[in-house]
């Protein structure tokens, strides 16, 4: 289950894609860190600055892709000339579904002003580039909506087992115990207490 946990690649594709500023994307890590450190690799779970670092220096590195692939790609192929197995930049089978449900919980819960996301079944896989569901497949998506705590509903408000479904259903996603409005009660209440003059 460790692959689930929040990595500083997706988490810097969200801050790019959705164009945050400097300022909503240390918000957005911050609440992360604060609210969500359960879901971070230990190394950054106890070291705020690293997580924030790693994450920033992944955002980095997205936004000036194209020279540092030339850089690793000679690199590989120096590993290679000496016989090394080591290669930088392989994702497994599953990162697209991976970094999609963990984006998915982290709209919810601090990006989008819904406490749901709604699609057919069908978009989502072919937007993840696969045509049919397997049965391994089906494993990982539970797995995945397990870790991350999010439910599924079809039209109607009933729950439904996402590997049950029919491809064409159009399928309700809900973060179990969403901490958003407490977040959001906690910073309104924050923004109205008077200063305090040392």
């Amino acid at each position: 289950m460790e692959e689930l946990l929040y990595d500083a690649k997706t988490l810097a594709g969200i801050i790019i894609n959705r164009d945050m500023s400097i300022r909503a994307s240390q918000k957005f890590l911050n609440d992360i860190w604060e609210y969500e450190k359960e879901y971070l690799y230990a190394c950054h779970r106890f070291n705020k600055k690293q997580f924030i670092t790693d994450v920033m220096d992944e955002v980095d590195y997205w936004q000036n892709k194209a020279t540092i692939d030339k850089e690793i790609r000679s690199v590989n192929r120096d590993f290679e000339a000496i016989g090394s197995e080591c290669r930088y930049i392989a994702d497994d089978e599953y990162y697209d579904i991976r970094s999609y449900f963990m984006e998915l919980r982290l709209r919810i819960v601090f990006l989008d002003n819904q406490d749901f996301v709604r699609m057919k079944l069908r978009t989502l896989l072919r937007d993840h580039g696969y045509k049919r569901r397997t049965a391994g497949l089906n494993a990982y998506l539970r797995q995945c909506m397990y870790f991350y705590h999010i439910e599924t509903f079809i039209r109607g408000g009933e729950k439904c087992d996402i590997g049950d479904i029919a491809l064409d259903d159009m399928v309700t996603f809900r973060v179990l115990q969403n901490i958003r409005p407490y977040i959001v009660c906690g910073e309104n209440w924050l923004d109205k207490q008077p200063e305090r003059s040392e």
